[in-house]
């Protein structure tokens, strides 16, 4: 179960586009991306860990919360936007494979930390 699921998928698509950042893929077979994908699901898996379900965005379990006023689909996209860019700017041009979330605890530990610290600079609602 996830924190934040809105967390968890800004951080697997962090990944996907710093891994493949100025790659020219042409491969057209979706299960010859698995070994990235599965790279992305491991380090989207300890991001997520890392960063507590934040009551803000996401509900229970961590299922994104409906975006019933403007200040929650404010904080929303804003968060997600912001780890998205953290995860990307991280693993911008290294070409990760690693299937193992344990493996990625330092890389989550200061993308966590540089999350929450610009996470209070943000302008919402």
């Amino acid at each position: 179960m996830n924190n934040n699921n809105l967390l968890f998928n800004a951080a697997l698509a962090g990944f996907l586009a710093g891994t493949f950042a100025e790659r020219n893929i042409e491969d057209s077979t979706p299960a010859d991306y698995t070994v990235q994908v599965n790279a992305a699901i491991a380090l989207a898996t300890e991001v997520d860990g890392a960063i507590p379900n934040d009551p803000n965005i996401s509900g229970a379990g961590g299922v994104t919360l409906i975006p019933t006023t403007a200040a929650i689909q404010d904080a929303q996209v804003s968060q997600a936007n912001l780890l998205e860019g953290i995860v990307s700017a991280v693993f911008s041009g290294r070409y990760v494979i690693d299937p193992v979330a344990v493996d990625y605890s330092v890389q989550a530990g200061a993308i966590a930390a540089l999350y929450t610290k610009a996470l209070a600079s943000l302008a919402v609602g």
